[in-house]
């Protein structure tokens, strides 16, 4: 199993790109406890490991985090786990968190996430204003594992 090193962070910083040729990963902190994970480019199969370990890595060091994917151009079903499970860490760790999916990541979230289990919002913005007011969704994070 590989590990990804996640970066110290500092508030109002961003971390510069990380991931492979297909995707990249980047965070800022848009409060202090609040991390903003940028995801850009392709995930699937072969970068969901890479994509769940950085995402993942900062429920502990976060008490909100905001997962950006409206740069993402295609995100594969072998993907859907990890947003999944990082719902069900952030609800076991009580990390409040919302997900800003691109046109791709909606298109199989339709298919995925029927019941919108996952705590979606439009923008950044709008996810921001979200958390702030006890963003409450009707997942259920700790009824099911899935592996990653």
């Amino acid at each position: 199993m590989s590990i990804l090193n996640v970066p110290s962070f500092t508030t109002g910083k961003q971390s510069g790109f990380r991931g492979d040729q297909m995707a990249g990963f980047s965070t800022r902190w848009a409060r202090p406890s609040t991390a903003l994970v940028t995801v850009r480019g392709e995930l699937d199969a072969a970068n969901s490991r890479q994509f769940a370990e950085y995402v993942i890595g900062h429920i502990s060091r976060s008490k909100e985090l905001i997962l950006d994917l409206q740069s993402v151009q295609f995100f594969s079903v072998s993907c859907v786990p990890v947003l999944h499970n990082l719902n069900m860490r952030c609800a076991r760790e009580g990390v409040g968190w919302a997900l800003v999916p691109s046109p791709a990541v909606l298109r199989v979230l339709r298919i995925c996430d029927p019941d919108e289990q996952l705590p979606a919002a439009p923008t950044v913005k709008a996810a921001l204003s979200k958390l702030r007011n006890g963003f409450s969704y009707r997942g259920g994070a700790t009824d099911a594992i899935f592996a990653v």
